[in-house]
Protein backbone atom coordinates (compact mmCIF):
# COMPACT_ATOMS: atom_id res chain seq x y z
CA UNK A 1 0.00 0.00 0.00
CA UNK A 2 1.24 3.50 -0.86
CA UNK A 3 0.54 6.41 1.45
CA UNK A 4 0.77 9.79 -0.24
CA UNK A 5 0.41 12.73 2.13
CA UNK A 6 -1.01 15.55 0.02
CA UNK A 7 -2.41 17.85 2.71
CA UNK A 8 -1.91 17.33 6.46
CA UNK A 9 -5.58 16.72 7.32
CA UNK A 10 -8.94 16.50 5.61
CA UNK A 11 -10.15 19.40 7.75
CA UNK A 12 -7.37 21.61 6.43
CA UNK A 13 -8.11 20.46 2.89
CA UNK A 14 -11.73 21.49 3.29
CA UNK A 15 -10.72 24.83 4.75
CA UNK A 16 -8.38 25.51 1.83
CA UNK A 17 -11.03 24.65 -0.76
CA UNK A 18 -13.65 26.77 1.01
CA UNK A 19 -11.23 29.71 1.00
CA UNK A 20 -10.59 29.32 -2.73
CA UNK A 21 -14.31 29.13 -3.48
CA UNK A 22 -15.04 32.15 -1.28
CA UNK A 23 -12.43 34.24 -3.10
CA UNK A 24 -14.22 33.62 -6.40
CA UNK A 25 -13.25 32.82 -9.97
CA UNK A 26 -10.47 34.94 -11.43
CA UNK A 27 -8.93 35.96 -8.12
CA UNK A 28 -5.34 35.21 -7.11
CA UNK A 29 -6.53 32.78 -4.45
CA UNK A 30 -8.66 30.93 -6.99
CA UNK A 31 -5.73 30.63 -9.39
CA UNK A 32 -3.73 28.97 -6.61
CA UNK A 33 -6.28 26.16 -6.20
CA UNK A 34 -4.44 22.79 -6.06
CA UNK A 35 -4.80 20.85 -9.31
CA UNK A 36 -3.35 17.79 -11.00
CA UNK A 37 -0.12 19.69 -11.55
CA UNK A 38 0.35 19.97 -7.79
CA UNK A 39 -0.54 16.34 -7.18
CA UNK A 40 2.15 15.32 -9.68
CA UNK A 41 4.76 17.00 -7.48
CA UNK A 42 3.42 15.24 -4.40
CA UNK A 43 3.98 11.82 -5.98
CA UNK A 44 7.73 11.98 -5.55
CA UNK A 45 9.97 9.99 -3.17
CA UNK A 46 11.39 13.18 -1.68
CA UNK A 47 7.98 14.66 -0.84
CA UNK A 48 6.59 11.58 0.91
CA UNK A 49 9.97 10.81 2.56
CA UNK A 50 10.05 7.31 1.17
CA UNK A 51 13.10 6.19 3.15
CA UNK A 52 11.32 6.84 6.43
CA UNK A 53 8.24 4.80 5.46
CA UNK A 54 9.84 1.43 4.75
CA UNK A 55 13.28 -0.08 4.78
CA UNK A 56 12.63 -1.89 1.50
CA UNK A 57 11.14 0.79 -0.73
CA UNK A 58 12.02 -0.59 -4.18
CA UNK A 59 8.48 -1.72 -5.01
CA UNK A 60 7.01 1.52 -3.74
CA UNK A 61 9.50 3.48 -5.83
CA UNK A 62 8.56 1.53 -8.96
CA UNK A 63 4.88 2.20 -8.27
CA UNK A 64 5.56 5.91 -7.83
CA UNK A 65 7.44 6.04 -11.11
CA UNK A 66 4.48 4.38 -12.86
CA UNK A 67 2.06 6.86 -11.27
CA UNK A 68 4.17 9.82 -12.32
CA UNK A 69 4.51 8.39 -15.84
CA UNK A 70 0.73 8.11 -16.26
CA UNK A 71 0.12 11.53 -14.74
CA UNK A 72 2.71 13.10 -17.02
CA UNK A 73 0.98 11.50 -20.02
CA UNK A 74 -2.38 12.99 -19.06
CA UNK A 75 -0.87 16.40 -18.43
CA UNK A 76 0.34 16.54 -22.03
CA UNK A 77 -3.03 15.73 -23.61
CA UNK A 78 -5.54 18.41 -24.61
CA UNK A 79 -8.08 17.27 -22.06
CA UNK A 80 -5.41 16.85 -19.40
CA UNK A 81 -4.24 20.41 -19.88
CA UNK A 82 -7.82 21.59 -19.39
CA UNK A 83 -8.55 19.65 -16.22
CA UNK A 84 -5.15 20.44 -14.65
CA UNK A 85 -5.97 24.14 -14.31
CA UNK A 86 -8.38 25.98 -12.01
CA UNK A 87 -11.86 26.17 -13.50
CA UNK A 88 -12.64 29.31 -15.49
CA UNK A 89 -16.42 29.10 -15.00
CA UNK A 90 -18.86 28.55 -12.18
CA UNK A 91 -20.00 24.95 -12.00
CA UNK A 92 -23.22 26.00 -10.26
CA UNK A 93 -24.36 28.17 -13.17
CA UNK A 94 -27.94 27.66 -14.35
CA UNK A 95 -26.73 26.82 -17.86
CA UNK A 96 -23.59 24.71 -18.19
CA UNK A 97 -22.17 23.94 -21.65
CA UNK A 98 -19.55 21.31 -22.47
CA UNK A 99 -17.94 21.92 -25.87
CA UNK A 100 -17.08 18.42 -27.12
CA UNK A 101 -15.72 19.47 -30.48
CA UNK A 102 -12.51 18.06 -31.96
CA UNK A 103 -12.43 14.98 -29.74
CA UNK A 104 -9.59 12.81 -30.99
CA UNK A 105 -9.59 9.74 -28.77
CA UNK A 106 -11.83 7.50 -26.70
CA UNK A 107 -9.83 8.39 -23.59
CA UNK A 108 -10.52 12.12 -24.00
CA UNK A 109 -14.18 11.41 -24.64
CA UNK A 110 -14.38 9.26 -21.51
CA UNK A 111 -13.04 12.04 -19.28
CA UNK A 112 -15.37 14.67 -20.71
CA UNK A 113 -18.30 12.26 -20.51
CA UNK A 114 -17.60 11.64 -16.83
CA UNK A 115 -17.33 15.40 -16.25
CA UNK A 116 -20.70 15.97 -17.91
CA UNK A 117 -22.22 13.08 -15.97
CA UNK A 118 -20.91 14.45 -12.66
CA UNK A 119 -22.30 17.90 -13.52
CA UNK A 120 -25.69 16.34 -14.32
CA UNK A 121 -25.75 14.55 -10.97
CA UNK A 122 -24.87 17.77 -9.13
CA UNK A 123 -27.77 19.48 -10.88
CA UNK A 124 -30.07 16.65 -9.83
CA UNK A 125 -29.09 17.14 -6.19
CA UNK A 126 -29.47 20.93 -6.28
CA UNK A 127 -32.74 21.27 -8.23
CA UNK A 128 -35.98 19.40 -8.70
CA UNK A 129 -35.68 19.21 -12.47
CA UNK A 130 -32.88 19.64 -14.99
CA UNK A 131 -32.36 19.10 -18.71
CA UNK A 132 -29.41 17.27 -20.27
CA UNK A 133 -29.26 18.35 -23.92
CA UNK A 134 -26.89 16.70 -26.41
CA UNK A 135 -26.45 18.45 -29.75
CA UNK A 136 -25.20 16.68 -32.90
CA UNK A 137 -25.70 13.33 -31.17
CA UNK A 138 -24.66 11.05 -34.09
CA UNK A 139 -21.16 12.57 -34.11
CA UNK A 140 -20.65 12.11 -30.37
CA UNK A 141 -22.14 8.61 -30.39
CA UNK A 142 -19.03 7.45 -32.23
CA UNK A 143 -17.44 7.35 -28.78
CA UNK A 144 -18.71 4.42 -26.70
CA UNK A 145 -18.08 6.22 -23.40
CA UNK A 146 -20.41 9.07 -24.37
CA UNK A 147 -23.04 6.68 -25.72
CA UNK A 148 -22.98 4.67 -22.49
CA UNK A 149 -23.30 7.86 -20.45
CA UNK A 150 -26.41 8.92 -22.38
CA UNK A 151 -27.88 5.45 -22.09
CA UNK A 152 -27.36 5.52 -18.32
CA UNK A 153 -29.01 8.93 -18.03
CA UNK A 154 -31.95 7.85 -20.18
CA UNK A 155 -32.48 4.74 -18.07
CA UNK A 156 -32.02 6.25 -14.61
CA UNK A 157 -32.01 10.04 -14.97
CA UNK A 158 -35.77 10.51 -14.65
CA UNK A 159 -35.63 9.23 -11.06
CA UNK A 160 -33.35 12.17 -10.21
CA UNK A 161 -35.32 14.72 -12.23
CA UNK A 162 -32.96 14.68 -15.23
CA UNK A 163 -34.64 14.88 -18.64
CA UNK A 164 -32.53 13.91 -21.66
CA UNK A 165 -32.96 15.61 -25.05
CA UNK A 166 -31.03 14.43 -28.12
CA UNK A 167 -30.64 16.48 -31.30
CA UNK A 168 -29.69 14.55 -34.44
CA UNK A 169 -29.83 14.78 -38.21
CA UNK A 170 -30.72 11.09 -38.54
CA UNK A 171 -31.50 8.20 -36.14
CA UNK A 172 -29.38 5.44 -37.67
CA UNK A 173 -26.11 6.43 -35.94
CA UNK A 174 -27.80 6.33 -32.55
CA UNK A 175 -29.33 2.94 -33.30
CA UNK A 176 -25.88 1.58 -34.16
CA UNK A 177 -24.48 2.53 -30.73
CA UNK A 178 -24.22 0.09 -27.83
CA UNK A 179 -26.59 2.15 -25.71
CA UNK A 180 -29.39 2.23 -28.30
CA UNK A 181 -31.76 -0.14 -26.41
CA UNK A 182 -31.59 1.97 -23.22
CA UNK A 183 -32.01 5.22 -25.14
CA UNK A 184 -34.99 4.36 -27.31
CA UNK A 185 -36.73 2.40 -24.56
CA UNK A 186 -36.83 5.52 -22.39
CA UNK A 187 -37.28 8.36 -24.90
CA UNK A 188 -40.92 8.18 -25.92
CA UNK A 189 -41.38 11.69 -27.33
CA UNK A 190 -39.85 12.67 -30.67
CA UNK A 191 -40.00 15.75 -32.88
CA UNK A 192 -39.15 15.23 -36.54
CA UNK A 193 -38.58 18.30 -38.67
CA UNK A 194 -37.71 18.71 -42.32
CA UNK A 195 -35.68 15.72 -43.59
CA UNK A 196 -34.05 14.73 -46.86
CA UNK A 197 -35.70 12.17 -49.11
CA UNK A 198 -32.82 9.77 -48.49
CA UNK A 199 -33.51 9.87 -44.74
CA UNK A 200 -37.12 8.67 -45.00
CA UNK A 201 -36.36 4.93 -44.98
CA UNK A 202 -34.56 4.87 -41.58
CA UNK A 203 -37.60 6.48 -39.94
CA UNK A 204 -39.84 3.83 -41.49
CA UNK A 205 -37.52 0.99 -40.50
CA UNK A 206 -36.58 2.12 -37.00
CA UNK A 207 -39.67 3.98 -35.79
CA UNK A 208 -42.28 2.12 -37.88
CA UNK A 209 -43.75 5.37 -39.17
CA UNK A 210 -46.26 4.99 -42.03
CA UNK A 211 -44.54 6.00 -45.25
CA UNK A 212 -47.37 8.30 -46.33
CA UNK A 213 -46.92 10.30 -43.10
CA UNK A 214 -43.15 10.57 -42.74
CA UNK A 215 -42.64 11.29 -46.42
CA UNK A 216 -44.51 14.59 -45.92
CA UNK A 217 -41.47 15.75 -43.91
CA UNK A 218 -39.30 15.47 -47.02
CA UNK A 219 -41.48 17.61 -49.29
CA UNK A 220 -41.05 21.30 -50.05
CA UNK A 221 -44.34 22.00 -48.31
CA UNK A 222 -42.63 21.14 -45.03
CA UNK A 223 -40.01 23.90 -45.30
CA UNK A 224 -40.17 26.65 -42.64
CA UNK A 225 -42.57 29.36 -43.73
CA UNK A 226 -40.91 32.75 -43.99
CA UNK A 227 -44.19 34.60 -44.28
CA UNK A 228 -45.60 33.25 -41.04
CA UNK A 229 -42.24 32.80 -39.25
CA UNK A 230 -42.90 29.24 -38.18
CA UNK A 231 -41.46 25.77 -38.69
CA UNK A 232 -43.35 22.50 -39.14
CA UNK A 233 -42.83 19.32 -37.13
CA UNK A 234 -44.14 15.80 -36.76
CA UNK A 235 -44.76 15.08 -33.07
CA UNK A 236 -44.52 11.47 -31.95
CA UNK A 237 -45.90 11.22 -28.41
CA UNK A 238 -45.88 7.56 -27.34
CA UNK A 239 -46.77 6.46 -30.86
CA UNK A 240 -49.44 9.10 -31.45
CA UNK A 241 -48.42 11.12 -34.53
CA UNK A 242 -49.49 14.75 -34.89
CA UNK A 243 -48.37 17.44 -37.34
CA UNK A 244 -47.74 20.75 -35.57
CA UNK A 245 -46.10 24.16 -35.95
CA UNK A 246 -43.64 26.14 -33.84
CA UNK A 247 -43.86 29.93 -33.77
CA UNK A 248 -40.66 31.24 -32.15
CA UNK A 249 -40.51 34.57 -30.35
CA UNK A 250 -38.92 37.11 -32.69
CA UNK A 251 -36.35 38.20 -30.09
CA UNK A 252 -35.38 34.58 -29.47
CA UNK A 253 -34.94 33.99 -33.18
CA UNK A 254 -32.86 37.16 -33.52
CA UNK A 255 -30.64 36.20 -30.58
CA UNK A 256 -29.51 32.97 -32.30
CA UNK A 257 -29.18 34.35 -35.86
CA UNK A 258 -25.82 33.08 -37.12
CA UNK A 259 -25.41 34.10 -40.76
CA UNK A 260 -22.49 36.55 -41.16
CA UNK A 261 -24.61 39.47 -42.40
CA UNK A 262 -27.17 38.82 -39.66
CA UNK A 263 -24.50 38.82 -36.98
CA UNK A 264 -23.03 41.99 -38.43
CA UNK A 265 -26.32 43.89 -38.19
CA UNK A 266 -27.01 42.54 -34.71
CA UNK A 267 -23.59 43.77 -33.56
CA UNK A 268 -24.35 47.23 -34.93
CA UNK A 269 -27.64 47.42 -33.04
CA UNK A 270 -26.13 46.16 -29.79
CA UNK A 271 -23.29 48.65 -30.10
CA UNK A 272 -25.73 51.52 -30.65
CA UNK A 273 -27.84 50.45 -27.68
CA UNK A 274 -24.95 49.36 -25.47
CA UNK A 275 -26.56 51.04 -22.46
CA UNK A 276 -29.72 48.99 -23.03
CA UNK A 277 -28.82 45.76 -24.89
CA UNK A 278 -32.32 44.32 -24.53
CA UNK A 279 -33.75 47.28 -26.41
CA UNK A 280 -31.04 46.82 -29.03
CA UNK A 281 -32.04 43.19 -29.46
CA UNK A 282 -35.69 44.17 -29.84
CA UNK A 283 -34.81 46.74 -32.51
CA UNK A 284 -32.66 44.20 -34.33
CA UNK A 285 -35.38 41.53 -34.14
CA UNK A 286 -37.78 43.86 -35.96
CA UNK A 287 -35.34 44.25 -38.84
CA UNK A 288 -34.33 40.60 -38.70
CA UNK A 289 -37.91 39.57 -39.40
CA UNK A 290 -37.90 41.99 -42.35
CA UNK A 291 -34.73 40.31 -43.62
CA UNK A 292 -36.33 36.86 -43.39
CA UNK A 293 -39.41 38.01 -45.27
CA UNK A 294 -37.36 39.83 -47.89
CA UNK A 295 -38.75 43.23 -46.94
CA UNK A 296 -36.96 46.58 -46.90
CA UNK A 297 -34.97 47.33 -43.76
CA UNK A 298 -35.91 50.18 -41.44
CA UNK A 299 -34.23 53.61 -41.89
CA UNK A 300 -32.33 52.96 -38.64
CA UNK A 301 -30.84 49.70 -39.94
CA UNK A 302 -30.01 51.27 -43.29
CA UNK A 303 -28.19 54.12 -41.53
CA UNK A 304 -26.19 51.70 -39.38
CA UNK A 305 -25.12 49.68 -42.42
CA UNK A 306 -24.29 52.87 -44.32
CA UNK A 307 -22.07 54.08 -41.46
CA UNK A 308 -20.31 50.71 -41.36
CA UNK A 309 -19.71 50.80 -45.10
CA UNK A 310 -18.24 54.30 -44.86
CA UNK A 311 -15.91 53.21 -42.04
CA UNK A 312 -14.72 50.22 -44.05
CA UNK A 313 -14.24 52.40 -47.13
CA UNK A 314 -12.26 54.97 -45.12
CA UNK A 315 -10.05 52.27 -43.59
CA UNK A 316 -9.30 50.86 -47.05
Amino acid sequence: MIWVLVIPTLIQARQYLDAFALAGIGTKAWDETPTLQDFYQYCSPAFIKLDSIASNSRHILEALEQIRLRLNYWLTTRVGQSISRPSSFRTDAKLLVFALRNLSSEADAAILALSAYAAALRRALSSKASIFFLDEAPILFQFDSIAELIGRLCANGAKAGIRVILSAQEPESIYQSKAAPKIFANITTRLVGRIQSSAVDPFITRFKYPEEIIRVNSTEAFYPKREGIYSQWLLDDNGKLTFCRYYPAHCLLAAVANNPHEQELRTLFLKKYQDNPLLGLVRFSEDYIRMIRGEELSPEAQQLLKSLFQQMKGAA
